[in-house]
This record gives C-alpha cells, sequence and structure tokens, in this order.
C-alpha cells in the first residue's frame, strides 16, 4: 500500500490566514445590505471560493468534508476509521458509506485494515486527493492574494 505524504502544516495555516484576512478586509455595506450578522461580499467571497472549490473536483461538499477531516487527521498524526470519516461526511451513515466507498473506488481515499483488530478499517488521503487539496489550496491563496 502507497502511503500517502501530508501537506505542511505552514502552507495550510498561510492559505487560510490570507483568505481569513481578505475576509477581514471588505468593506462593511450599508445597514441595509448586511444578511444575519454577515454581509453580502461575504457571502460573494464564500461562493468564489466555493466555485475554485468546484472547478478543482466534481465532489459534494459531503465529499469535502471527508477530505478535510482525513487532511487534519494526517496533520495530528491521527488514523481514521472508516466509520468515523462516514460521520464526517454529514450524512446519514449508509449514505455516507456509499460515499466513501465511492471515494475508495475513485483513488482519492486509501482504505486498510487494522491488522490488530479485523473488524476495524482505516481510511487516510491518497496522493491524487491531496494533490488535489494543494490545487484548491494554491487557488485559493492566489484568489486571496489578488483581492
Amino acid at each position: 500500500m502507497k502511503k500517502s505524504a501530508t501537506i505542511p502544516v505552514s502552507e495550510v495555516e498561510n492559505a487560510m490566514r490570507r483568505l481569513w484576512e481578505v475576509c477581514a478586509s471588505v468593506r462593511q455595506p450599508r445597514p441595509i445590505l448586511e444578511v444575519r450578522g454577515g454581509t453580502i461580499e461575504t457571502l460573494q467571497m464564500m461562493r468564489s471560493i466555493r466555485s475554485i472549490r468546484d472547478r478543482v473536483s466534481d465532489l459534494s461538499d459531503s465529499g469535502w468534508r471527508i477530505i478535510i477531516d482525513l487532511a487534519l487527521a494526517a496533520r495530528e498524526n491521527r488514523r481514521v476509521q472508516f466509520s468515523s470519516a462516514c460521520a464526517a461526511s454529514g450524512l446519514p451513515p449508509t449514505t455516507g458509506q456509499r460515499l466513501l466507498t465511492y471515494m475508495v473506488e475513485r483513488g482519492l481515499v486509501i482504505r486498510s485494515n487494522d491488522p490488530r483488530d479485523g473488524r476495524r478499517i482505516f481510511v487516510e488521503l491518497s496522493d491524487e486527493a491531496e494533490a488535489m487539496l494543494e490545487k484548491f489550496l494554491d487557488r485559493a491563496a492566489a484568489f486571496a492574494d489578488d483581492r
């Protein structure tokens, strides 16, 4: 089984910091444009970031939740059980299982049995998924830098 490399923490933190800085620097709109504690500009920024994500991959929000959960686990050197990754999707259990199985078949997630307990299955990001996540972070950071 191929062990995937992890994305350097500093790169993820820098990209996210730049995104938050851009969000924080958005000018404050007139009160009529306020939307439940946020602003139209912030919503537009979120839509733009989501659009970047969607151009990187056709995964659903739930699939990206799994990708992010597994990336965080890798950063923390923590193993994730198949059932926990399904729960991270935010979907009902059987739907989460189908999605995660699809991600395994597509080569985004690596599935491995626990050598000490045959009932337990672990999952981790593949190199392809890490490359996809890096591509998204690079594009999102470039978007933030251009703002």
